[in-house]
């Protein structure tokens, strides 16, 4: 999966893993919040192997996991429709098992995260994790641009810090 791009810096990905764990007796997958995480993992993997493209991604993954909010997790198929997106090949990655396959991967960099995950959400900006602060994100990845011109959303960044 390629990098992406926000304000000139690389940011890494989304990684549907979170708090999850392997059980290698029995071969699986065990979620902080039980099996229906397990299968929105999956399928979040999925959309990210089968999309490639970020936009259409994250709007699924944020489509999801806010029905989750809501407790409607059980309709995530909606977000197919509702987005415009092609459900056939999510849905074959993850009937086939591959969505589990690819979060292996997820596991893996997620466990070898340094330093480790201690809560979600859990955001690393130039390999340093900005701790509990993520709801000031913005202000993170503005500090963190080397770029020439500063961007728009940035300029606010910086006047909204020194006006309160």
């Amino acid at each position: 999966m390629a990098d992406l791009e926000f304000l000139g810096l690389k940011l890494r990905k989304l990684v549907p893993w979170g708090k999850a764990s392997i059980n290698s007796s029995k071969n699986s997958t065990v979620c902080q919040h039980g099996p229906d995480e397990c299968r929105r993992n999956s399928v979040e993997a999925c959309a990210i192997n089968v999309l490639h493209d970020v936009n259409k991604y994250f709007a699924f993954i944020y489509c999801i996991e806010f029905l989750a909010i809501e407790g409607r997790q059980k309709e995530w198929q909606t977000c197919f429709s509702s987005l415009g997106l092609p459900s056939k090949p999510i849905l074959d990655c993850y009937k086939s098992g591959n969505g589990t396959k690819i979060e292996q991967k997820y596991a893996n960099e997620t466990m070898h995260l340094n330093p480790p995950l201690k809560f979600l959400p859990w955001l690393v900006l130039n390999n340093q994790p900005i701790g509990n602060d993520y709801k000031n994100f913005a202000a993170y990845v503005c500090k963190a641009y080397k770029g020439n011109k500063v961007p728009l959303a940035c300029q606010y960044v910086h006047l909204k810090q020194k006006t309160e």
